[in-house]
C-alpha cells in the first residue's frame, strides 16, 4: 500500500499547537469511547486505536497482515481504510496562544501541567459527552471546568 494514508492531516502550518484531526464519527467501523484508549478513535467493540492500523499500513504492511496479527475482522479494517481514502472531514483547531495549554513531553498540545492531550477533549465531545463530564473525568489531573472553558472559548474565538 505505498500511499501515506495520513497525508491529508499532516500539519501544514508546522506549528505543534495546531491540531488537525480526522472526524471518524461517520465511519461505521470506528467509535469514540472516552473510557477506552484515552478516548482516541478505536475500532468498534475493541481497544485497538485506528492510528495503529494507519501506522501499520504506512510502514508498508497490509490490512490482512494487521487482521491476522491482531485477530481482527478484516472487513471492519477495510471499512476504516475506505473511509480514510474517501477524504473524511478534518477538524483544524489552532491552540496557538491559548492560555492553559502547553506542549507535553511528546510535543502534543496538552492542558498545562497535566500531560492530558487537548485532543482528548475533542474526542470526548465527539463521543457525545459534555465538557463538564470531561473535566470531572480528568479532575485527578488537575483539570476543571475553567480549564476546559478556556480552551473551548479560545477555539470558538
Amino acid at each position: 500500500m505505498g500511499v501515506n494514508l495520513m497525508s491529508r492531516v499532516e500539519n501544514c502550518t508546522g506549528s505543534p499547537m495546531v491540531l488537525e484531526m480526522i472526524d471518524w464519527r461517520a465511519c461505521p467501523a470506528v467509535e469514540y469511547v472516552p473510557e477506552r484508549v484515552s478516548g482516541d478513535p478505536s475500532f468498534v467493540n475493541c481497544r485497538m486505536k485506528v492510528s495503529q492500523l494507519v501506522d501499520w499500513l504506512n510502514r508498508g504492511h497490509t490490512v490482512e497482515e494487521f487482521a491476522n496479527t491482531y485477530h481482527m475482522d478484516v472487513d471492519l479494517l477495510r471499512l476504516a481504510v475506505r473511509y480514510l481514502k474517501d477524504n473524511p472531514p478534518v477538524e483544524t483547531v489552532d491552540l496557538t496562544g491559548c492560555p492553559g495549554v502547553d506542549l507535553n513531553r511528546w510535543g502534543e498540545p496538552s492542558f498545562a501541567g497535566s500531560g492530558i492531550r487537548v485532543e482528548a477533549l475533542f474526542n470526548f465531545l465527539k463521543a457525545g459527552r459534555s465538557a463538564s463530564e470531561f473535566a470531572a473525568t480528568y479532575e485527578w489531573a488537575g483539570i476543571d471546568d475553567g480549564h476546559v472553558t478556556t480552551v473551548l472559548a479560545h477555539v470558538r474565538h
